[in-house]
C-alpha cells in the first residue's frame, strides 16, 4: 500500500481516496433522502392545489442533480489540503450554485402562493389570465436580478456598487425609451392586485362597453355588444372612469313618460297610481316612485323609478318591456294620450292701420 503515500497536488492518494469516498457517501445520502421524500409524497399524489405537498413535489422536481453533486464535492474537498486560490474558487462556485438553486426554489414558492391565492378567490387556476402572468413575470425578474447581483457580489474583484451605478444610468435611459410600455406593464400589475374588473365582467369605459375577454401585460381586450373587439392600453384604463356592471347587486331603473297637455286634471292625478300598479305586477321588481316632474316644451313629464333584484341585463330588458306594455294598456283604457314633439303655429292677420 506504499502507493497510497504518494503525493498528488499536495495530498496523498489515500487522502484523495478518502475524499472520493466522502463525496460518494454524501451524494448518495442526499439522493436517498430525496428518494425517500418523493416516496412519502406518493400518498398525496392526488392532492390538488393548494395542498402543501404540491409545493414540496415542485421543489424536489426543480432540484438539480448537479446541486447535490457539487454539495458532495464541497464536503469532500474539505478533507484535502488545497491552495488558497483553489479554496477561493471552490467557495465562490459553491455559493453561486447555492444561490442559483435558491432562486429556482424561490420561483416555485412564488408560483405556488400565486396559484393558491387564485384558487382561493376564483375556485380555479387559469394561467392564461394576464393578472397571473404579470405577477409571475415581475416576481421572476426581481428574484433572478437579486440572485445575479448576489452572485456577482461573491466574485472577488467585482464591484457590484459600481456596476449598479452604471446599470442605473442605463436603466434611466431605457426607462425613458420604454416609458409607455413599462407604464402599461405596471398598470397590468395594478389591475391584477386591485382588481377593478376581471375577465368575464361587463364594463363601460366612456362611450364604449362590453365584456372583458383578456387582461394582458400591455392591453386589455373587451368584446362589445355589437361583436367587435375593443382594445385598451392598461394605463389608459386606469386613468379612465370604469363602470363594472357585473358587480351590481341590483339595478335601479329611471325613465320618463310624456303626456299631452290636453289631458284632464283628474286623469293626471291617476297616472302615478296606474304606473305603480303596472310595475308591482312584475316579479323581482320593487316600485320606488312616480311623480309629475316638470312641464316640457310639448308635454307633461312624469319620472318613474324602480329597482330590479338582479343585475342581469336581459332580465332587465324583459321586465322593462312588460312594464311598458302594461303602462300602455292602462293608459289606453283610461283615455290618457302619450305626447310626441309638436309645435303650434299661430298666424295673426292684423290689418295695418
Amino acid at each position: 500500500m506504499q502507493f497510497l503515500t504518494k503525493t498528488f497536488l499536495g495530498n496523498t492518494l489515500a487522502q484523495w481516496a478518502l475524499a472520493l469516498v466522502i463525496g460518494l457517501f454524501v451524494f448518495g445520502l442526499l439522493q436517498l433522502l430525496a428518494w425517500l421524500l418523493r416516496r412519502r409524497l406518493r400518498k398525496f399524489a392526488d392532492q390538488p392545489l393548494p395542498d402543501p405537498s404540491v409545493l414540496i413535489r415542485n421543489l424536489l422536481a426543480h432540484t438539480n442533480g448537479l446541486f447535490f453533486a457539487w454539495l458532495a464535492f464541497f464536503v469532500a474537498q474539505r478533507s484535502l489540503t488545497l491552495s488558497e486560490t483553489a479554496r477561493v474558487v471552490i467557495d465562490t462556485i459553491t455559493i453561486t450554485v447555492i444561490l442559483l438553486q435558491a432562486g429556482s426554489w424561490a420561483v416555485q414558492v412564488v408560483e405556488y402562493l400565486v396559484a393558491r391565492r387564485q384558487i382561493a378567490k376564483d375556485g380555479e387556476l387559469n394561467y392564461r389570465k394576464g393578472s397571473i402572468n404579470a405577477i409571475l413575470l415581475i416576481t421572476k425578474i426581481t428574484i433572478w436580478t437579486i440572485v445575479i447581483l448576489l452572485v456577482l457580489e461573491n466574485i472577488p474583484g467585482v464591484h457590484v456598487t459600481t456596476l449598479i451605478a452604471s446599470l442605473g444610468v442605463a436603466g434611466i435611459a431605457l426607462g425613458l425609451a420604454l416609458n409607455k410600455v413599462l407604464g402599461d406593464l405596471f398598470a397590468s400589475l395594478t389591475i391584477s392586485i386591485d382588481e377593478p374588473f376581471v375577465e368575464g365582467d361587463a364594463i363601460s369605459v366612456g362611450e364604449f362597453s362590453g365584456v372583458v375577454e383578456h387582461v394582458g401585460l400591455k392591453s386589455t381586450r373587451v368584446r362589445s355588444g355589437t361583436g367587435e373587439q375593443l382594445i385598451f392600453s392598461n394605463s389608459d384604463l386606469l386613468d379612465s372612469r370604469i363602470r363594472n356592471f357585473k358587480r351590481m347587486e341590483k339595478r335601479m331603473v329611471v325613465f320618463t313618460i310624456n303626456i299631452t297637455y290636453q289631458t284632464h286634471y283628474k286623469k293626471l292625478q291617476k297616472i302615478p297610481e296606474l304606473i305603480r300598479e303596472a310595475i308591482e305586477t312584475q316579479p323581482q321588481v320593487a316600485f320606488e316612485r312616480a311623480h309629475f316632474k316638470a312641464y316640457g316644451p310639448s308635454s307633461l313629464i312624469f319620472e318613474v323609478a324602480y329597482t330590479i333584484q338582479t343585475a342581469d341585463f336581459n332580465v332587465y330588458m324583459d321586465l322593462q318591456q312588460k312594464i311598458n306594455l302594461e303602462i300602455f294598456h292602462s293608459f289606453q283604457e283610461a283615455g290618457i294620450d302619450f305626447a310626441y314633439p309638436t309645435q303650434t303655429i299661430r298666424l295673426d292677420n292684423k290689418e295695418e292701420k
